[in-house]
């Protein structure tokens, strides 16, 4: 059959007709490229390339079997495979039925697969056909040419399976007059317009947000609507915070001058406001509470700027008190305090049984800070102030005294070269920048600006200065003791030295920061003595009579009586190396 057409990146067979039935024929087709198998048959399947084009010609010589030959050819045509597309559409909201249909010319067989995971039965041979989907998703739709010659490419698109379109939640907002208010809708699915209206219907805006100025409670209508056409609806509204309490000093028609008194607010969940309580000098404590302390003063207006903590929307009450007149009482003490040394302060006011009196800061007492005179700790200079009530009017008034501390006094104690001494050892301790015309005082009894110490244990020592102002410190040290061991720890001698004069290791010495009493022999190898020494000072030269003797090993016997009577024995050898 020639000439035919086929498509780029075909295979197919070229097919031949043998006319005469009894005729054994054999094929013998010139060499191509193209011809794939069977080159020796009447049927040679060839392969055409991805990127061919125009007409191949493909010759071949038949013989019979009596030696009759014939020669002829096949004419094949390269086109281009059919281009198709196809399109969907969405049945009905609430369902999930989709129907295709084919955009395009072609030849042979369709087979549809519709993308479903969860079944096997989810293909059609059906030019337009419909399926319904299990469930939401993205399902990828592919589209095949059941043909061999010039099938058209396989089509795939995804086809989207939303659920049911649902606005996300909007909270109604309670927002302050002329606030701006943002509603932003959302829904449970991507690809969503939206639409807002009024209560009658009216389009306000089209979009996600809409933005306004509240100057009234009001409410919108949102239309959510997807990409199939399925909406859904919801309504939102704003409303104005309006605040409603009452400012309560509680019950009271005046203040007392100078008097502190707990005020506050009578409101509903005072916990969702913020206070600040105005002006700054009148307010004592709380000035961010609801339940604020304040003191009394001619013609102050006391001011609170509240604010609701979930809509920041604030307001402001004012309260001017009618005010009573105060009484008098005058405050002394010492010119000078010292530095954590009690003093006294006097209050000196008429008929001092007619009042109470607090003092503070509290921390600053060491009596009862209820008394009229009380003694004060002090560690700087500070503000002493005293409330007077009257107990008959409850009526208060305070005042407040300077208390100035004089220089702060200090005491170091030291030691040279540090506090750490041997048993047996004396110590001298003494002051570092002593103060003139001051004082000291030793825990040892002792007066002066040093001591000196002999501890047989560890010991600590302190030392009170007192300055020209009767001000006093106290600074403290620990000495501690080495006590004497006795024994190898603490009484050493080397295994051996080196007396050639280099400066280094040239003399043998007993080592011990404890030795009271020392012995020290020394023999060569035939027993002989030759050198003996009872002073830790003087030690061995390695020489005898005055010459130097041979490198060898010398034996030697040390006997020590330690600073505690303890006795240590310690026999031994000695190399001396040349």
């Amino acid at each position: 059959f020639s000439p035919f057409t086929v498509c780029k990146s075909d295979t197919t067979k070229l097919l031949t007709l043998n006319l005469v039935p009894t005729h054994i024929n054999q094929f013998i087709w010139d060499e191509d490229s193209h011809i794939v198998t069977g080159g020796n048959t009447s049927s040679p399947t060839i392969g055409i390339g991805p990127d061919e084009t125009g007409t191949l010609v493909f010759y071949f010589t038949v013989v019979n079997q009596f030696g009759c030959s014939i020669r002829d050819s096949i004419s094949v045509i390269i086109g281009d495979n059919p281009i198709i597309d196809f399109n969907f559409n969405f049945s009905e909201c609430g369902k999930n039925e989709f129907c295709f249909s084919v955009d395009g010319s072609y030849t042979g067989f369709l087979q549809w697969n519709f993308g479903d995971p969860t079944t096997s039965n989810d293909v059609s041979l059906a030019p337009t056909p419909c399926y319904t989907y299990p469930e939401s998703g993205t399902y990828n739709v592919t589209l095949t040419n059941l043909v061999n010659i010039c099938p058209f490419q396989t089509v795939a698109k995804d086809v989207v399976v939303n659920p049911i379109i649902a606005i996300n939640a909007i909270n109604d907002q309670i927002l302050c007059l002329g606030d701006t208010v943002t509603f932003i809708a959302g829904a449970n699915i991507e690809d969503v317009t939206y639409t807002w209206t009024d209560l009658n219907g009216n389009v306000i805006v089209n979009g996600a947000t809409l933005v306004f100025t509240l100057t009234s409670d009001i409410q919108y209508i949102v239309t959510a609507e997807d990409i199939y056409g399925c909406k859904d609806t919801d309504t939102v509204g704003a409303e104005i915070f309006r605040f409603d309490f009452i400012v309560d000093l509680g019950g009271r028609d005046s203040l007392c001058v100078n008097q502190e008194y707990n005020i506050g607010i009578v409101i509903d969940n005072p916990e969702l406001y913020t206070y600040l309580w105005s002006p700054v000098e009148c307010i004592i404590s709380g000035g961010n509470t609801p339940n604020p302390t304040i003191i009394a003063a001619e013609g102050k207006v006391i001011t609170l700027f509240i604010t609701n903590t979930e809509t920041g929307c604030a307001s402001i009450a004012e309260i001017t008190p009618k005010i009573t007149q105060p009484f008098d009482f005058q405050l002394s003490g010492p010119s000078q305090f010292c530095l954590l040394q009690n003093s006294q302060v006097n209050l000196d006011i008429e008929n001092p049984n007619e009042y109470d009196y607090l003092w503070s800061p509290a921390e600053c007492f060491t009596s009862d800070v209820t008394l009229q005179n009380p003694e004060v700790l002090l560690t700087a200079d500070k503000i002493l102030m005293v409330v007077v009530t009257n107990k008959v009017s409850g009526c208060k008034q305070s005042k407040e005294i300077l208390a100035e501390v004089g220089d702060q006094i200090t005491v170091v104690i030291n030691a040279e070269p540090d506090f750490n001494i041997y048993e047996g050892e004396t110590l001298e301790i003494f002051i570092v920048d002593p103060i003139s015309n001051a004082t000291y005082l030793w825990s040892t009894t002792e007066t002066g600006l040093s001591i000196e110490v002999s501890p047989t244990e560890t010991t600590s020592y302190s030392v009170t200065v007192t300055d020209e102002n009767g001000c006093t410190a106290t600074d403290e040290v620990t000495v501690t003791v080495r006590v004497a061991q006795c024994d190898e720890t603490d009484v050493y001698i080397p295994t051996g030295f080196t007396p050639n004069n280099d400066g280094n290791n040239d003399i043998l010495y007993v080592r011990s920061n404890f030795i009271d009493e020392m012995e020290l022999i020394i023999y060569n190898r035939w027993g002989q003595e030759v050198f003996r020494s009872k002073d830790q000072t003087i030690g061995w030269d390695g020489t005898f009579n005055g010459q130097p003797l041979p490198p060898d090993a010398y034996a030697y016997y040390l006997r020590a009586l330690c600073i505690n009577a303890a006795e240590y024995k310690k026999q031994g050898n000695i190399n001396l190396l040349r």
